[in-house]
């Protein structure tokens, strides 16, 4: 599927889509600097010699990059989750316990994003710079958009969360947020396993 919206899609869509690209994005960054640190790493084995500022740009990117990958986890249902209890309680309950860990994930969520703003803010004011001279306010102001995409697709889900419970629709409801049991994902994966066999 394609990053790109395209006219006439829903926002649920755009904000999958603006995700996955973001996501790749992060990817690309986490690339860039595998890289990066694996050639400084070749020069001072060879050369007894360092590039600057390689823990500095790796720092940015591993900040950035998970800010903006967070969106796309919560989309993917990718986030680690303890379901132990969560997996012996009735259906109709499960939904109620993912909407008070969406509102919790906001709440942490909205307080991490309040204080990147403000440093970012600050630094702004301040005209503060890093060791290589790069104005604090850009990479932490790239961080804390990422952030706050994630804070907007969490209230997002939310929301829909909410709607879905609210009419009764509780099936829905699990396919937003709720985790699939083990032995769903264990068929997922056997069928997908029997597709890649009957393509090759």
């Amino acid at each position: 599927m394609s990053a790109t919206p395209q006219k006439g899609m829903r926002p649920q869509q755009v904000m999958e889509q603006f995700s996955r690209a973001l996501a790749w994005s992060a990817g690309a960054g986490m690339l860039f600097a595998s890289c990066l640190i694996s050639f400084d790493v070749m020069l001072r084995l060879i050369f007894n010699r360092s590039m600057a500022g390689t823990v500095e740009i790796s720092g940015y990117v591993l900040a950035i990059g998970s800010a903006w990958a967070f969106a796309y986890a919560l989309i993917a249902k990718a986030h680690v989750r303890v379901d132990t209890v969560y997996a012996l309680l009735p259906i109709r309950i499960r939904p109620w316990l993912d909407l008070l860990a969406l509102l919790s994930f906001a709440f942490i969520v909205g307080m991490l994003l309040y204080r990147a703003g403000e440093l970012a803010a600050t630094s702004f004011q301040f005209a503060s710079r890093s060791p290589l001279q790069i104005p604090l306010w850009i990479p932490q102001g790239m961080w804390a958009l990422g952030l706050l995409f994630f804070f907007v697709c969490i209230l997002n889900l939310a929301v829909r969360l909410v709607a879905a419970l609210l009419r009764g629709d509780v099936d829905h409801a699990a396919t937003l947020v709720s985790v699939e049991s083990v032995d769903a994902e264990l068929r997922a994966e056997i069928l997908d396993l029997e597709q890649r066999r009957r393509e090759t």
